[in-house]
């Protein structure tokens, strides 16, 4: 239960970094360092996600193997 909300907070914290980033992009150019700045940001968010996914599918996996 506790993966579930913690991807739920990120997904809605990388929805919001996304807009952020898009909102940057039109205002400067891709090469500016907001935007770039920003879309490292994002990147570690979006990794941070993926880490929790691979975990639960490596518990899913575990425990659908022991049956």
């Amino acid at each position: 239960m506790i993966i579930v909300l913690t991807k739920l907070v990120l997904l809605g914290k990388i929805n919001i970094k996304k807009r952020e980033m898009y909102s940057k992009a039109k205002q400067h150019d891709l090469t500016n360092p907001h935007v770039v700045n920003c879309s490292q940001e994002l990147d570690i968010l979006l990794n941070k996600y993926q880490e929790i996914q691979r975990i639960q599918d490596k518990c899913y996996n575990l425990y659908r193997s022991s049956y």
